[in-house]
């Protein structure tokens, strides 16, 4: 077929008839255009089946970390897990039950340290297991005469409840209140210290309780964050609920505060801790262990580390 133009001062010439449609049928019904070949239809079809599977598999897995959230922080064990006779932490060690709300218990161990006692520890552990994963922590401390008060969050060991954000809030403060209340201690001498999640709790502690100094050991700047680290292909940051901000609150800290990281830290990355060492106010310190990872400071950083507690400890609460 020949193509042609049409000069549109033809068109317009009075008189002139315009020149047919060369594609519009005789009998003035308009032409249709020519629908797409079988195989193209049927290839469009299965790219955007292959396209939507794995699409709605992402959503489906937001969707999911969105719901439940709290399976993906939280890994508790409880009782009987774990190896509970209080003797094996110290002969003078205690069972505490601290109500947290109605009807809603949780349990700590008290263990009196060596005398003269150089202040109390309160102690919120990581976010896995349960106090008794932690008597190689207590132990230097006691030596150190230091006395501790331990406590599991809500769903853990032998305490009532689930844990959640809102749960180990309450759970910290009403710790801090027992020791207060309950124990008589000063809160000048409380030592408020974190281990990994617990450092939200230490630091939370510190902001809403009097306390004479904080110490955070592998601290993260946010859950999110540490939640981005891991999962780098999901919108992290965009769907988590739980916060445990650190970052945001660690300037308004009014004590001193001591933070401890391993370098090969493989759980919350070490500059994590060294932007929250950045951010908090003086005085601060910030101890840095060579070998350590999330889970090992205790043996990596040893008597030294526990060492550098006491020293740095000491002039803050007036001790010698």
């Amino acid at each position: 077929m020949h193509s042609r133009v049409y000069n549109a001062e033809m068109i317009d010439a009075p008189g002139a008839t315009p020149p047919s449609s060369p594609t519009a049928p005789a009998s003035g019904v308009p032409a249709q255009a020519p629908s797409a070949p079988a195989g193209k239809s049927k290839l469009r079809s299965w790219i955007i089946r292959i396209v939507r599977i794995p699409i709605l598999a992402y959503l489906g897995l937001c969707a999911y970390m969105f719901c439940f959230e709290n399976s993906f922080i939280f890994y508790p064990s409880k009782h009987p897990e774990g190896s509970w006779e209080p003797k094996m932490l110290d002969p003078l060690t205690e069972d505490c039950w601290i109500p947290v709300a109605e009807g809603v218990r949780i349990h700590a161990w008290w263990a009196p340290g060596k005398a003269p006692a150089r202040g109390t520890i309160l102690f919120s552990h990581g976010n896995a297991g349960n106090i008794t994963d932690r008597i190689l922590h207590f132990r230097p401390l006691l030596d150190r005469h230091f006395n501790v008060l331990a406590y599991d969050y809500e769903g853990y060991g032998r305490s009532d409840g689930a844990p959640s954000e809102t749960t180990c809030t309450r759970d910290v403060l009403a710790a801090h209140d027992y020791l207060t209340r309950e124990r008589k201690v000063p809160p000048a001498e409380i030592i408020s210290y974190g281990e990994s999640i617990g450092c939200a709790q230490a630091l939370l502690a510190a902001l809403e309780r009097p306390c004479g100094a904080v110490i955070l050991e592998a601290p993260f700047t946010s859950l999110p964050e540490v939640g981005q680290f891991h999962f780098p292909f999901l919108p992290v940051r965009w769907i988590a609920r739980s916060k445990f901000d650190n970052l945001g609150r660690i300037p308004s800290l009014k004590v001193p505060v001591l933070i401890v990281h391993g370098r090969r830290d493989e759980i919350v990355p070490f500059a994590q801790g060294e932007r929250l060492f950045a951010a908090a106010p003086e005085p601060k310190e910030f101890v840095a262990i060579e070998e350590g990872t999330h889970n090992d400071l205790v043996f990596t950083g040893g008597g030294r580390l526990f060492d550098k507690i006491r020293s740095w400890v000491d002039p803050f609460l007036n001790r010698k």
